[in-house]
């Protein structure tokens, strides 16, 4: 794999996260199943509130760490630098973390189990389709730079 090549990721990564919700809200439609009970809904919403900020956040941190180093977010296209600053110095995959947490505030948002649950699949699929694709091709592009990041930052935390 030359350097102009990209990590082969076909599936949009929010994309992943948006049908595992979208199929969940549809079970949720049919068959509720709640988090909460009456007198837990109101914190359990604010932690929902919570999560979905503190997910958009990091998202957004992630993001704009790319951007700043002149790379695209997109694992479709090349990657042009190796991005281990900012959010990246705690996490590999912050962007997805961030998706993952904002997933769960929904979730919580929604009172919803099969919300919550579908964050689980998503993540799998997610670590197989795409992280998988990633990494082996950050190797090939990077070599010791990316395998020492491995070695010292975590996948999620």
């Amino acid at each position: 794999m030359s350097s102009e090549k990209s990590a082969g990721v076909h599936i949009p990564p929010p994309a992943v996260f948006v049908i595992a919700l979208g199929g969940a809200w549809l079970v949720h439609r049919t068959r509720p199943l709640p988090v909460f009970s009456r007198e837990w809904i109101d914190p359990g919403r604010a932690a929902g509130v919570a999560l979905i900020l503190a997910g958009a956040g990091l998202a957004a941190a992630a993001l704009t760490g790319l951007l700043r180093a002149g790379t695209s977010p997109h694992p479709a296209t090349p990657t042009s630098t190796l991005v281990t600053a900012g959010v990246y110095r705690f996490t590999r995959n912050p962007i997805y973390l961030g998706m993952a947490c904002l997933s769960e505030g929904v979730g919580l948002l929604a009172n919803s189990f099969w919300v919550l649950g579908s964050v689980l699949p998503a993540l799998v699929v997610l670590r197989y389709a795409v992280i998988a694709k990633e990494e082996r091709y950050l190797t090939e592009r990077f070599g010791e730079p990316y395998r020492e990041y491995r070695a010292r930052v975590r996948r999620w935390l």
